[in-house]
């Protein structure tokens, strides 16, 4: 006796084992063939025969004009970032550029003229430059000179950027408006020289003699100046910013409205030097720096430090 009806029997094309139906080999062919498509695309419908078993294609939907629509290249996030920072450096002055630094810098110069060319494109020969050639707006980047000896030659408005010329006499050389971008002017002799409005952000001056020159409105900003002669120069209104002075020279220097911040004073002498209106913040200075004179104090914004190193041997 059955308390729950009739037992239901299987279905055609299936095997039972249990409680489970499990679809038999005859099932799972009949199922695993196409089924055919009717008049309207849906396997439901039932195919009649002047129907066509084709797929209808999907329709395409155009936002805009095909012909106007330009495929443009990702940039990735850090070519973006050094493309931005390349337009960031720190520079302060507007450098005019002549007609010999267009096309920007050149770092390897072509076998015609591997000292650089003038304004008018002729090839630079260092050993015809004499005494007072006028070399205004010339292109000598990344050019490299050794023992050059240009006393009062005319660079205004030069493209000297990374230039190499350690150990050069450029005495009453005019670097007017120049720009002396990380160049090598170590061990040189710029007594007297004009370097008005000059750029010399990251130059390296170590050593170098610029005893009376005139630097107003220079930019000197992160230069290395370690046992630099700045005796009796004009230095109005020029940015030192980040730059380094271990054991500078600056004696009777004239330093009005100078922008002094994080400089690095360690042992430099400034012994009957004028500061006026100079901009203090984070100056390191120490014992061993030598005041203008003995009642001069040190404004707000200079720190003393027992050792002041520089930042190439941090």
């Amino acid at each position: 006796m059955r308390l729950f009806g009739k037992r239901s029997a299987p279905k055609r094309g299936t095997a039972t084992t249990g409680a489970r139906r499990v679809p038999s080999a005859q099932g799972r062919a009949r199922a695993a063939q196409p089924r055919p498509l009717g008049s309207s695309g849906k396997p439901g419908d039932s195919a009649k025969p002047g129907d066509s078993a084709k797929v209808p294609e999907p329709e395409v939907i155009y936002l805009g004009d095909p012909k106007k629509v330009t495929d443009k290249p990702l940039v990735p996030k850090k070519k973006r970032k050094m493309a931005r920072a390349k337009h960031a450096q720190h520079v302060h002055h507007q450098v005019t550029a002549g007609h010999g630094s267009k096309g920007g810098e050149v770092r390897h110069q072509s076998p015609d003229s591997p000292y650089g060319v003038d304004k008018v494109g002729t090839p630079i020969v260092p050993g015809k430059i004499t005494p007072g050639t006028d070399l205004r707006e010339c292109n000598m980047a990344w050019v490299t000179v050794n023992n050059a000896n240009w006393p009062q030659v005319e660079f205004t408005g030069a493209n000297m950027r990374k230039i190499r010329i350690s150990k050069a006499n450029l005495s009453r050389a005019v670097f007017r408006q120049a720009d002396l971008f990380g160049a090598d002017l170590s061990r040189c002799n710029l007594k007297e020289a004009d370097l008005s409005y000059a750029n010399l952000t990251g130059a390296d001056l170590s050593r170098a003699d610029l005893s009376k020159a005139i630097l107003r409105g220079a930019d000197l900003s992160g230069a290395n100046c370690r046992m630099t002669r700045f005796e009796g120069a004009d230095l109005t209104d020029a940015i030192l910013a980040e730059a380094d002075f271990p054991m500078a020279q600056f004696r009777k220097a004239h330093l009005r409205n100078v922008n002094l911040h994080s400089a690095n004073l360690g042992g430099a002498n400034m012994f009957e030097a004028v500061l006026e209106d100079c901009a203090f913040r984070e100056t390191y200075y120490t014992d061993e720096t030598i005041k203008p004179d003995r009642t001069y104090q040190w404004p707000e914004g200079a720190i003393k430090k027992k050792v002041v190193r520089r930042r190439d041997d941090q």
